[in-house]
């Protein structure tokens, strides 16, 4: 008998990934094998020489279920179809024993009597910190979701719905450890949340892979593209072009972590806000200059006194520690001219925006954590 549940973990595939490095990597983060249903893996060498890759399809607990190596001659294709015992479901990862161009597609399909009962294609997953998809949820369609953490360290993920005004009217968090995969509807996210018509956000500490799909009660499904979240950016000026609140709002967002390269801090809003994102849990870390630090206003001797790690440093050769920037759960920055000051809300000419692009997310986090364990 197929179940709704099982419906979504025999999800049709189509998935194509086109890779332009050496040692190529491509991730799929959903299959599923066996029971009545062929996955068929197609990879081409897009390069001049002959190479070879291997497929490791990988269980949602994160176990290896099997490998299977390819050969890849010089711009050719290779084809391999896997489908026998009971049913598998997890993700796959395809890596290249050479130094080889590699693009390739996975085909999953739901047999009865020799015939294709429903498929559909999504994209290719690429690795991200959040992503957005639409959800309709009713007795004749539901929404469901693939994650999977193809990276090596433990992901934080923040799991929300929104209506259709934007409003978030329910929100959850979930681990996905190394390798793990979880195949769910929106209604096992959220019971009783149906009939319902909005999107769904997932937000997470470090990149992973993810796709959606509409599923009806018929059988049939289709993928569903995910809006754009990262790689967007907001940017604001002032005099009172709304920074001071959209720092504060992101400052209450804040689920895991929030890092600050500051060089003036006298906005005791601010302060306030990040004592209360402490107060639930939220790692604070401030660097701050060390000459700016004393001066009358600031709230740096504040935020020490109620326990926030903090650094009060010079720049390089005496100078000034001048940055102006925070990272938020290492997936958004504030960056620009901006001091947390009055007087960059409310007199000065100054700018910042908010960045959602990961790598360079993770060259500003890169460069605050030197700065920290070196001083």
């Amino acid at each position: 008998m197929i179940t709704k549940r099982n419906i979504l973990r025999i999800i049709v595939l189509i998935l194509s990934v086109s890779a332009r490095a050496n040692a190529a990597e491509l991730v799929f983060p959903h299959f599923a094998q066996g029971g009545g249903y062929l996955t068929t893996f197609s990879l081409t060498n897009l390069s001049d020489i002959a190479g070879a890759a291997t497929i490791h399809l990988i269980t949602q607990s994160g176990t290896p279920f099997l490998d299977l190596p390819v050969t890849l001659p010089a711009n050719g294709t290779s084809n391999l179809t896997v489908g026998s015992g009971a049913l598998v479901v997890g993700w796959v990862r395809v890596t290249t024993t050479s130094a080889i161009f590699l693009s390739g597609s996975e085909t999953i399909q739901r047999m009865a009597g020799g015939s294709v009962l429903a498929e559909t294609m999504v994209p290719s997953a690429t690795a991200d910190t959040a992503f957005r998809f639409p959800v309709t949820e009713r007795d004749t369609v539901s929404t469901g979701l693939a994650l999977a953490n193809p990276g090596a360290t433990t992901a934080r993920l923040t799991v929300a719905i929104r209506n259709p005004s934007g409003s978030v009217v329910a929100s959850t968090g979930l681990p996905l450890v190394p390798s793990q995969q979880v195949a769910r509807f929106v209604s096992e996210f959220f019971r009783g949340i149906t009939p319902f018509e909005g999107s769904i956000q997932v937000e997470s500490s470090t990149p992973i892979t993810a796709i959606a799909v509409r599923q009806s009660s018929s059988g049939l499904f289709s993928s569903l593209p995910s809006v754009p979240v990262t790689g967007v950016s907001e940017s604001f000026f002032s005099p009172n072009g709304g920074i001071f609140p959209r720092i504060l709002q992101e400052i209450q967002r804040a689920q895991i972590s929030i890092d600050i390269a500051m060089y003036s801090f006298t906005r005791d809003a601010m302060t306030d806000a990040l004592i209360a994102a402490k107060s639930r849990g939220v790692s604070i870390r401030v660097i701050t200059d060390s000459g700016q630090a004393p001066q009358a206003g600031s709230e740096i001797a504040r935020l020490e006194s109620l326990g926030v790690p903090l650094k009060r440093i010079p720049g390089s050769g005496n100078a000034i520690m001048h940055n102006k920037y925070a990272i938020f759960d290492s997936r958004v920055l504030l960056t620009g001219s901006y001091n947390w000051s009055e007087t960059a809300e409310t007199r000065n000419f100054e700018n910042a925006i908010f960045i959602r692009e990961f790598t360079i997310v993770n060259s500003y986090q890169a460069n605050f954590n030197s700065i920290w364990n070196n001083h």
